[in-house]
């Protein structure tokens, strides 16, 4: 049998799944404002070639956001390549505002609304069924399969003839016969389907 997640595997899991994107969020932001300074020759003339200025600025601009997606990313319950991918496409997301907001010089309340659109979709993102269920420590494990239902005791009253056929009901208990009422004791397993009434 398998055994169940442990909980603080997951965390585990999930810490280094920030440190990592967090890590690839600001690469990303680098290799951006890179291209845009260098390449595609964007930015101030006053800060001309002051990388480390537009690195430190747009990084901690958007780093709210990158811990939004962080959020998102521990509330999804996923695991292995299906967060590596929510991640990706999360890191994505980020960059490609950050993008349209250096390329276009958005104002602010642009921008403050263009945070909000990437939360509705940080949220959207994450599978439907997943959102608000238990985390992955408290749900049932697939491989252990819930125990088999009880066998069924079928027997008759012996007062009133009355076939009775219950799940519920254990060996050498009594019950109500549900026609005549009177007590019947449950024949147990060892003994003849007949049963005896008190």
């Amino acid at each position: 049998m398998n055994e169940a997640p442990n909980p603080y595997e997951r965390r585990t899991d999930m810490a280094q799944a920030a440190v990592l994107f967090l890590a690839g969020f600001v690469a990303s932001v680098f290799g951006l404002v890179w291209f845009d300074l260098n390449i595609m020759g964007l930015g101030d003339v006053k800060f001309k070639g002051a990388m480390e200025l537009y690195f430190l600025l747009w990084s901690v601009f958007y780093l709210p956001a990158a811990i939004t997606a962080i959020m998102f990313l521990r509330r999804s319950g996923l695991q292995g390549p299906a967060l590596t991918r929510l991640a990706v496409v999360y890191l994505v997301l980020i960059l490609l505002a950050l993008e349209i907001t250096f390329v276009c010089d958005l104002p602010w309340p642009i921008v403050l609304l263009e945070f909000l659109i990437l939360g509705v979709w940080f949220h959207q993102l994450v599978p439907a069924p997943v959102v608000g269920r238990l985390p992955a420590s408290l749900r049932p494990h697939p491989q252990i399969s819930p125990p088999p239902p009880a066998a069924p005791i079928n027997f008759t009253c012996k007062r009133c003839r009355t076939p009775i056929h219950s799940v519920y009901a254990q060996h050498g208990r009594m019950m109500a016969c549900p026609k005549c009422g009177k007590r019947v004791v449950i024949p147990r397993k060892s003994n003849a389907p007949e049963d005896r009434i008190s």
